[in-house]
């Protein structure tokens, strides 16, 4: 071999060893460690500056951009609630058994958790279903005058307002002093009206003023064994004492339903910023009376199941009959405002805050 051919050779082995030194991890042209000419100092080949595995800017290990927050316009934060409970002559079982379940009741009201994990603000306020009224029976001499409280709630002993604020330790002690509103009030019972003048009195100067929040959902009880006889005259007639307005609504110009409903769109802005729950008589499949009328029993509420049906529900599902037969069997409401919190929750989660 000659000296040229010696020299070459040479020249070639020292390229092929530095070579296979860079294959090895040698940097070349740069201070990183992977195989490419750029000259970063991370060890991937992208371009961001983030620390979890996707392309965005944020920490998180989701490829999106945003920040998640609660929304506080979704959702109610208080609820305003009314009770329109019967003080008729036959209504002091079911009053009982409504205090006896109203604890839990409250345990599962301040158990709620709203969209901004907060309790939920509310108050409670009971009227009753009697309407002050006069009428007469035919053969009777003279007027007989119903006294009820036309919509005005019931005070707390010893409270400034005439509602219960909540949550707080109180509030079943305090209900329980208010919802037993006794069994001497007007036999013509007229809870939708009672509403109406509920409403109407928390207007500014009115017995209720302040009880209505702005934000706040509304949510009414019902409770009756009887049906509604709403109607607005006064000195009305009727032939006997067992006449009733249910059986003769065109005699006894009971309210047309349709304008409840109107008064609480108009009041509350829609059927997704109220919800009605009525316990009261439901019709037997065969459309008798669901139990026996008396001490403890019930007629069908048939204007009451038509306005929940066809009115409240109309467009959605923001209202819910609940047979009253059903307490009586039992001896317990619990399930009636199981009902009563089910439903209240959903439009609460529905909600929307202008």
């Amino acid at each position: 071999m000659g000296v040229d051919s010696l020299v070459r050779g040479i020249a070639l082995a020292l390229a092929l060893s530095t070579a296979f030194a860079c294959e090895e991890g040698t940097p070349r042209n740069g201070s990183d460690a992977d195989a490419d000419n750029d000259t970063d100092t991370d060890t991937d080949t992208d371009t961001d500056t983030d620390t979890d595995a996707d392309t965005d800017t944020d920490t998180d290990a989701d490829s999106d951009t945003d920040t998640d927050t609660d929304d506080p316009s979704s959702g109610c934060q208080a609820l305003d609630l009314l009770f329109v409970i019967d003080d008729s002559g036959t209504m002091a079982s079911e009053q009982a058994m409504l205090v006896d379940a109203f604890g839990d009741f409250v345990g599962v009201l301040e158990a709620y958790q709203t969209s901004i994990d907060t309790q939920l603000d509310y108050r409670i306020g009971v009227t009753t279903t009697g309407v002050s009224t006069h009428y007469s029976v035919e053969g009777l001499p003279g007027w007989i005058t119903l006294d009820g409280r036309d919509g005005e709630l019931v005070t707390p002993e010893d409270a400034a307002d005439p509602w219960i604020d909540g949550p707080g330790p109180d509030v079943a002690a305090q209900f329980s002093d208010i919802a037993l509103v006794g069994t001497y009030g007007p036999s013509y019972e007229m809870p939708l009206y009672a509403v109406q003048k509920a409403l109407e009195e928390s207007a500014a100067g009115g017995a209720n003023e302040g009880f209505l929040r702005a934000d706040a959902l509304f949510a009414v009880v019902i409770i009756t064994d009887e049906d509604d006889c709403s109607r607005t005259d006064d000195y009305w007639a009727i032939p006997d004492e067992s006449h009733s307005c249910y059986g003769y609504p065109l005699e006894h110009n009971v309210m047309e339903l349709a304008g409840f409903k109107t008064v609480l769109d108009t009041q509350f802005g829609g059927e997704g910023r109220y919800v009605v729950v009525v316990v009261a008589g439901e019709a037997a499949p065969d459309g008798a009376a669901p139990c026996t009328y008396g001490e403890d029993g019930a007629i069908v509420a048939g204007r009451l199941a038509e306005f929940v049906a066809d009115h409240v529900n109309e467009v959605g599902e923001h209202g819910v009959m609940h047979d009253i037969c059903e307490a009586q069997s039992t001896g317990d409401m619990a399930s009636a405002l199981t009902d009563a919190m089910t439903l209240i929750e959903v439009a609460c989660d529905e909600y929307i805050i202008e």
